[in-house]
């Protein structure tokens, strides 16, 4: 197995209204590859509700991190944040193995968690690691 099979994609950058594609000086889109574009595959699952490209065909694709939006900051609601992060993450056939999901509370920030994952790839190579800041409140 080598890193290819971590595949390549077009980067994005994020904005404050979403994703946006980005472009080199030359006005060429970038690509990204290998260990990368793994973390950035895993971040917009995250990012995705459950459910949310079902019309598409892909109902299972994304997390169930939405549904924790308006609960409060306590054990419980971590604890289903790392489930629900973890469940998520090894939907990705790229993910050989897990090795942690953590969560954090942030000084603060009452209403956000950081969620931190440690994935082994498939293909061998370097540990991904990704931290995944999380709004549990009702932005305007």
């Amino acid at each position: 197995m080598s890193k290819e099979e971590l595949r390549r994609d077009l980067k994005l950058v994020e904005l404050d209204l979403g994703y946006d594609l980005k472009s080199s000086p030359r006005g060429s889109l970038e690509i990204i590859g290998e260990e990368y574009n793994l973390a950035q595959a895993i971040i917009l699952r995250l990012r995705t509700m459950e459910g949310e490209l079902s019309e598409l065909g892909i109902s299972s694709y994304g997390s169930r991190l939405h549904e924790l939006i308006g609960e409060v900051n306590n054990e419980n609601t971590r604890q289903l944040a790392r489930n629900y992060a973890y469940e998520c993450v090894s939907q990705d056939a790229r993910v050989r193995r897990i090795v942690d999901v953590a969560v954090e509370t942030v000084k603060g920030e009452p209403n956000r968690i950081d969620i931190f994952i440690t994935v082994e790839p498939i293909g061998g190579g370097e540990l991904v690691e990704i931290m995944y800041p999380f709004s549990m409140e009702v932005e305007a």
